[in-house]
């Protein structure tokens, strides 16, 4: 192919893959949306479900707050 002239079959394929990897991406994000884990509190007062992709859903707290003790939490709970 002469220099500046288009392939344009280069660039069908291009697309083509292009648009392959955006509905790999949207089934991806669809499937991180639909996991979800749940962690509690060290003191397990405080119960978090979090998608894989980082959303919290529900933040549950499953004892009285004010019994607790704030010297007693450890530090990877306190926000910096």
């Amino acid at each position: 192919m002469p220099r500046g002239e288009i392939d344009e079959a280069w660039i069908e394929e291009a697309v083509r893959r292009y648009r392959r990897i955006e509905s790999l991406q949207a089934e991806f994000d669809q499937a991180v949306a639909t996991v979800e884990v749940t962690v509690r509190s060290p003191d397990g007062l405080v119960e978090v479900v979090v998608t894989a992709g980082g959303r919290i859903t529900d933040v549950r707290f499953l004892g009285p707050l004010h019994a607790r003790n704030p010297g007693t939490s450890p530090d990877r709970c306190r926000r910096p």
